[in-house]
C-alpha cells in the first residue's frame, strides 16, 4: 500500500530560443511503497524518470535518467536490489530476458539506493512510456502495481498482473517563448543529451537552447 506522495522529478518543456525542434519530455514521479506492514517487507521510494527527446538522434529517441529508493529490508538478513524499467507500449511488467531492456538495477545488504542512471529508449507520438519498479528482497521478487487497491498503488509477487506507472508526457508548444526561469529544471536533463552544460546545438538552426553558464 502507498503510504505517502513524495515529488522528486519535475519535467519541463520549453520552446527553443530560436528554431523549433521538435520535443517530447517524459517524467515519473517517486511514490513512497512498502511490500509489507512492520516488523517484515521492504520500504522505499519507487522509481523516478526524466527523459526529453533527441533531436540529434534516430527520429523518436528519448534520452534521460531513471532513479529509485532509497529502499531498506526490515529483515537484517535480505539482500535488496532496486531495478527501473522503461517500457514503451507494454503496461504489464516483463518477466526474463525481455524486461532487460531500457532497464537500470542496484543491488546491496538490507538497504540500496539506485541513482541517476542513463538511459535511452524508441517513443514515437501515440506510444505510451511506463516506468516499472521491481524490489528484489530476499528470495522474493516484488512488482510494484501502480492499479492496485483503487488506483492507490501496492506491491505485488506476479508481473504479468502489476501495472507499471505511466509517465507523464508533456509535448512542446507550438508557439510562446520560454525564459531562462526553467533552466534550473531543464538543463540538467538537457546535459544528458548534450554533454556538458545542456546547451542544444542542431546543424542547421545552430545553439536553440542556452545553459549556464550563458555565452556573452
Amino acid at each position: 500500500m502507498r503510504l505517502a506522495y513524495a515529488l522528486v522529478a519535475v519535467a519541463v518543456v520549453a520552446t527553443p530560443l530560436s528554431a523549433h525542434a521538435e520535443t517530447t519530455t517524459y517524467a515519473v514521479t517517486q511514490e513512497l511503497a512498502t511490500t509489507g506492514g512492520t516488523p517484515f517487507g521492504a520500504t522505499g521510494l519507487t522509481c523516478g524518470m526524466v527523459a526529453v527527446t533527441d533531436p540529434t538522434a534516430e527520429p523518436g529517441t528519448v534520452t534521460g535518467e531513471v532513479h529509485g529508493g532509497p529502499v531498506a529490508s526490515s529483515m537484517p538478513v535480505n539482500a535488496v536490489t532496486i531495478e527501473c524499467s522503461v517500457q514503451v507500449n507494454s503496461p504489464f511488467h516483463r518477466f526474463g530476458t525481455a524486461e532487460d531492456d531500457n532497464d537500470a538495477a542496484q543491488g546491496g545488504p538490507v538497504a540500496d539506493v539506485l541513482p541517476p542512471t542513463l538511459v535511452s529508449f524508441t517513443a514515437a507520438g501515440g506510444d505510451i512510456v511506463y516506468l516499472c519498479t521491481e524490489w528484489h528482497e530476499g528470495d522474493t521478487r516484488w512488482y510494484y502495481d501502480d492499479l492496485n487497491a483503487g488506483g492507490i498503488g501496492a506491491f505485488i509477487t506476479t508481473p504479468d498482473e502489476a501495472h507499471c506507472t505511466i509517465a507523464t508526457s508533456l509535448p512542446v508548444p507550438e508557439t510562446g517563448p520560454v525564459g531562462h526561469e526553467l533552466d534550473p529544471l531543464l538543463c540538467p536533463v538537457l546535459a544528458i543529451v548534450f554533454p556538458p552544460e545542456g546547451d542544444v546545438v542542431l546543424p542547421v538552426a545552430g545553439k536553440v537552447w542556452d545553459c549556464p553558464p550563458y555565452d556573452a
